[in-house]
């Protein structure tokens, strides 16, 4: 055969194919390509490959020089991807900390494994979201008001168990697929410490199975909120935890944070780079502004539409989010700098701050990450300006 490598492939869309190498490597063809890597792999030597060429309807003729140099150069690009090792994009989540390496994947989620079969995933799936529902609707249980130290305690160790159970859902349901996998750890999603599973291997799965894995986090953390929902009628304070959990599920499908909903949206839509294709979208529009007779918008299909609406969207949350905190916590804030002098001079203790306290601390430091951001983009534009005046002018100069 004239390819030696292994790989595999799944259609995303009519014309739209994922080839993935054991060295970890993927990337997208269309159909025409993987028709002619079918022949080149089926083919003995370059006169048969040839001969196929010519026969298949989907291919215009050409002389045999002309294929053997396009054959050629599939086949040097296919050699450097199956031998190359998969460089992953830069992560956005810091600072990780691996806490079970890949090689002790297998024995944690070797137990769960049977729960990722498509019929027993999709039955249970149901039955545990529809009781949480139900016992969400029912169950008359607030959170706690204040926070102290005990009810910190009672809250932060079962949240602790739901989100390595999330982790190794995702986990159990990559082996499950026969998927590539790493470890699992902990790191910092901007301020926030976050569990990660390192799941990239999922982009060599079809599509409804890379679907299953991203939901299954959600799916274990289901399992789990019923288990305390069912213990809480001998123990009520486990309703505590359930509706915190179920409010953390509810977070995860948040489609504009590199959450497990994001990454649904994305298999959905089958748009790897969802995020950079929907910003690349709205960019184009703001460029064809000045453009009165520009047709731009029109030539946008529905996907295209879409992606439009949800770049506009993932701009809006977050001052719509710092709108509404501010609206709805406006005392807080505006007593805050004092409450926290208070703190450092030893007049209060945690355990008698109120929660709104902590929402305030969230909102000034989300407002300061933010406004740090901006100050670093206008710094490096202004950076970047006055190095193009400078090389201008030696230019002229010159």
């Amino acid at each position: 055969m004239l390819i030696p490598y292994n790989y595999s492939l799944n259609e995303e869309a009519p014309d739209k194919w994922i080839i993935s190498f054991d060295s970890g490597s993927h990337f997208i063809v269309n159909l025409n390509t993987v028709n002619f890597m079918s022949i080149l792999k089926k083919s003995i030597d370059m006169k048969s490959a040839y001969e196929a060429y010519i026969a298949h309807e989907a291919f215009q003729s050409c002389s045999y020089t002309q294929f053997e140099l396009l054959a050629d150069n599939v086949i040097d690009r296919l050699k450097i991807a199956a031998n190359k090792q998969y460089k992953p994009q830069p992560s956005y989540i810091n600072l990780k900390l691996s806490v079970i390496p890949t090689r002790y994947i297998k024995y944690v989620t070797k137990p769960f494994m049977w729960l990722f079969t498509l019929k027993v995933f999709i039955s249970i799936f149901i039955l545990s979201l529809l009781f949480n529902i139900t016992n969400l609707y029912f169950n008359n249980t607030g959170l706690v008001p204040d926070f102290t130290y005990q009810s910190f305690t009672l809250v932060i160790v079962p949240l602790l168990f739901s989100t390595l159970f999330h982790e190794i859902g995702h986990l159990a349901a990559c082996r499950q697929y026969d998927a590539k996998h790493g470890e699992m750890g902990f790191g910092f999603y901007f301020i926030f410490p976050v569990a990660y599973s390192d799941v990239t291997g999922i982009w060599a799965l079809p599509k409804y199975q890379r679907i299953l894995v991203n939901l299954s986090g959600v799916y274990m953390e289901l399992l789990y909120s019923s288990t305390l929902f069912t213990l809480s009628y001998w123990y009520p304070s486990l309703a505590y935890i359930a509706v915190i959990i179920m409010i953390r599920v509810a977070y995860t499908f948040i489609p504009f944070l590199r959450n497990d909903g994001y990454w649904i949206l994305s298999d959905l839509l089958n748009e790897q780079n969802l995020l950079p294709r929907s910003r690349k979208i709205l960019n184009q529009v703001f460029k064809q502004l000045r453009n009165v007779n520009n047709n731009f918008m029109q030539e946008l299909d529905r996907k295209g539409r879409f992606l439009l609406a949800y770049a506009i969207l993932n701009i809006l949350y977050f001052p719509i989010f710092m709108l509404y905190i501010a609206s709805s916590y406006t005392d807080y804030l505006i007593k805050f700098p004092y409450l926290l002098l208070t703190l450092f001079n030893g007049e209060y203790t945690l355990s008698q701050l109120s929660s709104e306290f902590f929402v305030a601390s969230i909102f000034y430091l989300l407002l300061s990450l933010r406004l740090v951001k901006i100050l670093r983009l206008a710094l490096k534009n202004m950076l970047s300006f006055i190095q193009i005046y400078y090389k201008n002018n030696r230019d002229i100069n010159e």
